[in-house]
């Protein structure tokens, strides 16, 4: 760059440039510095420091948007590779048809279900909803109707025989507890 820009450098000076890019430059980016100020510096003086780190940070952004694009160009072809994986995957008569047998089984097990539960007493189907509470996907808003509370038979006889229940239910696990332990 001195012989280029006319400009007697001496020993002192190339050692303070030294001292102040080499602890944190690379070799690349002092060299591109260099051939970038020769390039573009139209004043014929070596540049000071401040535009030759600029020159640096340049390089530096180079290298950041390379690094950036190439792993992006990475992850576009990882993919397609999956996405053509997976066409290939679905496009097998083999996976079709055991995706079709696997349906099947599925809509033949949920046709048992809602038969057995189709089968059930009022009072097991009110257990049943207890014990196993229904997908809130698949609920539907309730109509005034269905919210309405309309008491069936006398309050104070249903009540003795909930409790009536409740302490034979009670009674039962306290069996299955002692006989267990």
């Amino acid at each position: 760059m001195a012989t280029l820009f006319r400009d007697e450098v001496g020993p002192e000076v190339q050692r303070l440039y030294w001292e102040l890019f080499q602890p944190s430059s690379t070799l690349d980016e002092w060299a591109y510095a260099c051939e970038e100020a020769m390039r573009r510096e139209t004043f014929h003086k070596l540049p000071l420091p401040a535009r030759l780190w600029a020159y640096i940070d340049e390089y530096r952004q180079r290298q950041a948007r390379e690094r950036d694009a190439e792993a992006r160009r990475l992850e576009m072809v990882a993919q397609q590779e999956r996405e053509a994986a997976r066409l290939q995957l679905e496009a097998s008569p083999e996976w079709q048809a055991a995706q079709a047998a696997r349906q099947r089984e599925e809509d033949a097990a949920d046709r048992r279900h809602r038969a057995w539960v189709a089968s059930l007493s009022r009072e097991d189907k009110i257990l049943y909803g207890l014990l196993n509470p229904p997908n809130p996907s698949r609920w539907r808003p309730l109509t005034d109707g269905e919210l309405e509370y309309r008491p069936q038979g006398d309050a104070a006889a249903a009540k003795a025989k909930a409790r009536a229940q409740l302490k034979q239910i009670l009674a039962r696990e306290d069996a299955g507890w002692e006989t267990s332990n």
